[in-house]
């Protein structure tokens, strides 16, 4: 049970939902996130990973609307993702975006760490980790996680549509590590 359900359809509709965040700048797609892990979880209702990308689009909606009601239903929807499968690397990532998109910079550090345990390849935990050490101020932390990343950053060749704003989110210290440095 590797996608984390018994249920195809629950499966295909959190396929989907991954898909529709991987271009979160756009409303639409964050509302057809929301919608198809609704589906999913409608399915199954103890899909961890549904839940997880829940709440990640939750949160992509706050960031959209500045509607503070988006917070605590995304932080809702991560936390039940770890009560689910605490050994879920992306339920972690998920409470990490949040916590550090809150000011709550430590806890996304533990977040992401544990995410990173739990999936070392995981170039959003990664990520996120090095933003929350550099928005901590330990900048020697934050650059010697964005070694990693900025392995996936190489591969973002100027020449690569929508490279500026795959860039954008990016901690200071990976930028200053990359090709992107302005």
């Amino acid at each position: 049970m590797e996608q984390g359900t018994h249920e195809p359809e629950a499966y295909d509709f959190y396929l989907r939902g991954r898909g529709y965040l991987q271009d979160y700048h756009k409303p639409e797609n964050v509302d057809s996130a929301i919608a198809v892990f609704q589906h999913a979880l409608e399915r199954d209702p103890n899909y961890a990973r549904a839940y997880a990308g829940l709440g990640e689009s939750y949160w992509r909606k706050y960031e959209q609307t500045h509607a503070r009601n988006w917070v605590s239903l995304a932080e809702g929807a991560c936390k039940r993702a770890v009560d689910l499968a605490s050994d879920l690397a992306i339920a972690h990532n998920c409470l990490g975006i949040v916590s550090d998109g809150t000011g709550a910079y430590q806890r996304a550090v533990d977040e992401f760490q544990r995410a990173t345990r739990l999936d070392p390849s995981s170039d959003s935990a990664l990520l996120g980790l090095a933003s929350a050490f550099d928005k901590l101020g330990r900048t020697a932390e934050a650059e010697s996680f964005s070694s990693g990343p900025s392995i996936c950053i190489r591969s973002i060749g100027r020449d690569t549509p929508g490279w500026e704003r795959s860039t954008s989110t990016l901690p200071a210290t990976v930028k200053r590590k990359s090709n992107f440095a302005a």
